[in-house]
């Protein structure tokens, strides 16, 4: 097996892991487990002590990732939603765990800078929340498109009819 084949299937076994533990935040854990491997051991040697250093990479991961989400406020008076998608909604954000929760409302978020939701401002927006978060803009929007696609599922599967 060569070296990058290994990395995947090592990357593999702790997106696993991690959707076991905290699902919405499996592949950004996955990625910081591998970041700091490679940070402490930048050519891989036995397969058993990699193996052995990203299990404790990975438990202390999960040790730091929060479990609970942020409380959503979702307006009882806006009317895009219905009060099945709203209770819908409130449910799958709670499922989602705080960080996930976190990046997609800021992802979405128009804030008040007076800039309003103009392509030029969420740019902007976008760029300084990646940038808080160390990662790219294409890591962000990846993250946040997979988020998305999560939270509207489960609001489907809760029988909410319509897309957020």
């Amino acid at each position: 097996m060569n070296g990058d084949a290994a990395l995947d299937a090592l990357r593999d076994r702790l997106l696993a892991l991690f959707r076991l533990q905290r699902p919405a935040l499996a592949e950004a854990l996955a990625d910081q487990a591998l970041a700091r491997w490679r940070a402490i051991a930048p050519a891989p040697t036995d397969p058993s002590a990699v193996a052995d250093t990203l299990q404790v990479i990975a438990r202390e991961l999960l040790d730091a990732a929060p479990s609970e989400a942020p409380a959503v406020v979702v307006d009882d008076d806006e009317p895009a939603f219905d009060p099945t998608t709203r209770k819908a909604l409130r449910a799958c954000f709670a499922k989602l765990g705080t960080e996930a929760a976190k990046l997609i409302l800021g992802y979405y978020e128009f804030g008040s800078d007076g800039g309003g939701p103009t392509a030029s401002a969420r740019l902007r927006r976008r760029q300084q929340l990646a940038a808080r978060l160390g990662l790219t803009p294409d890591e962000l929007r990846d993250r946040a498109l997979a988020i998305r696609a999560e939270l509207e599922a489960c609001v489907r599967a809760r029988g909410a009819g319509a897309a957020i």
